[in-house]
């Protein structure tokens, strides 16, 4: 029985739903042990009728929901229930003011404000409930002879025990309800965090090889480089031959030496640095670099080619795969143009791809 309730509970994937059910089991145990503490302290036989009645409706709402998933319409059907049936019978049955029952009918408006239903519909059953309530209780102070007729008198043994017992029960009602809420809310803010994280890292990473996009590298240019741009340099790699690798091996292996690839020049970014690498489109990655001189990044850019070139993969051990390479420093005596940089960078690939491949092309060359 345990490991079925166990299962249930995980079964509900919305807090909507928890809530609803934790509220049903909170209202059937409520209106279930009233109707017990009532029948020994020898009120009227409609004082625990009315209670266990309640109860009944409440299990056959629960039911309801259970089969039809409607869990808006039977929340508010059982809240209806013990406003408009439960509470004001017991309210003239149990001792009217001098009983428990304001304390019920103040926590059953909280559980109606909570409702996960629309604020319009909310507010409807507050106010029917509310007026419903307040009549009666005016209606029992009145000191009408129908309206002692109707309110059972209790001694005031009974009458304190009732409030002891009201206070207990509805006190754990509050509490649940509120622990619940402030839980609930402290979970979906953390799901929406990792949520707005998740969403903000896929935003800047190409989804296969998890480097940079292009749209982040446009944006790294302008914020960052921009502002150093005389001690930055970009590499624009290029797969040589890599459609002859993707019509012989397959789509998938090729989609596997790209991340590869990507793996080798992650080795050698220095992101603490500043540097930056980016799956720039297809088989072209770009590597923004430092370098106290265009020499020494030069030969850090020329370190990834000889590691790509030497680089062997066990599931095809005949490949061979080398890459072509426009390099470039991004500092401009015009001023900085990110289109320009990528265009001329763009040219020097190029240029080395149709001067033998597996080699970095620079300005000077």
């Amino acid at each position: 029985m345990l490991a079925f309730f166990r299962k249930f509970w995980k079964d509900q994937d919305t807090v909507e739903k928890k809530f609803f059910w934790m509220v049903l089991f909170i209202e059937v145990f409520v209106t279930w042990i009233s109707g017990v503490f009532t029948y020994f302290e020898n009120l009227s036989l409609w004082a625990y009728l009315s209670c266990f009645i309640s109860c009944g409706i409440v299990c056959c709402l629960g039911v309801v929901a259970y089969k039809t998933k409607e869990y808006g319409i039977c929340y508010m059907g059982s809240f209806y229930t013990i406003g408009l049936v439960l509470m004001p019978a017991a309210f003239f049955f149990c001792g009217g003011v001098k009983s428990g029952m304001p304390m019920y009918s103040s926590a059953l408006m909280l559980v109606g404000a909570v409702a996960p239903v629309s604020t319009k519909r909310k507010l409807i059953a507050f106010i029917i409930v509310l007026l419903w309530m307040g009549a009666a209780m005016i209606f029992s102070l009145s000191g009408t002879d129908l309206s002692k007729k109707l309110l059972t008198e209790v001694s005031e043994q009974a009458s304190a025990l009732d409030v002891v017992v009201s206070y207990i029960f509805m006190s754990i009602t509050i509490y649940c309800i509120g622990a619940f809420i402030v839980r609930a809310y402290a979970n979906e803010c953390d799901k929406r965090e990792k949520l707005v994280a998740r969403l903000d890292y896929l935003s800047k990473r190409d989804y296969l090889t998890e480097l940079y996009n292009r749209r982040y590298l446009i944006q790294y240019l302008e914020s960052v480089v921009w502002a150093q741009r005389d001690k930055f340099y970009l590499v624009m790699y290029d797969v040589d031959d890599f459609k002859s690798v993707n019509d012989t091996y397959g789509h998938f292996f090729g989609d596997q030496v790209l991340c590869d690839l990507s793996k080798i020049i992650l080795d050698f970014v220095d992101e603490k640095n500043g540097e930056c690498a980016v799956r720039y489109g297809g088989e072209e990655f770009i590597y923004i670099l430092k370098g106290d001189s265009e020499v020494e990044a030069y030969a850090k850019a020329d370190k990834i080619r000889e590691a790509v070139n030497m680089h062997q993969w066990e599931e095809a051990p005949m490949l061979h795969v080398t890459v072509s390479a426009g390099f470039m420093s991004c500092r401009s005596r015009r001023g900085f143009d990110h289109k320009e940089l990528l265009h001329k960078v763009d040219e020097l690939m190029f240029m080395a791809k149709s001067k033998g491949k597996n080699h970095i092309r620079n300005v000077s060359e």
